[in-house]
């Protein structure tokens, strides 16, 4: 470590103000993001398919591929939302 980024390092002047407004403007920024402006951000996960009204293999296996496309889009689009807690959403699948 140089001797630059030691006394920085140690140095014990913290801007508390600096902090807040940087998470202030970091937080507004997040308001623009493009996920934000998806129909499927922050709405409940995609419905599963009625397997009871299904009568064939063939029709199961294309709601399964159907069910799994519209629940990866959603995940994708809301795994920010829901952080570490998406997962017991995840579960009932």
């Amino acid at each position: 470590m140089s001797k630059q980024h030691a006394f920085e390092a140690s140095s014990s002047n913290f801007d508390g103000e600096a902090v807040s407004r940087a998470d202030r403007e970091f937080l507004t920024r997040l308001g623009d993001h493009p996920l934000l402006h998806n129909p499927l951000y922050s709405a409940p996960p995609p419905p599963l398919p009625d397997y009871a009204a299904l009568t064939s293999a063939a029709a199961v296996e294309a709601a399964q591929k159907a069910c799994f496309a519209a629940a990866l889009d959603w995940l994708l689009v809301n795994y920010a939302f829901y952080g570490e807690g998406w997962h017991h959403l995840v579960d009932r699948w």
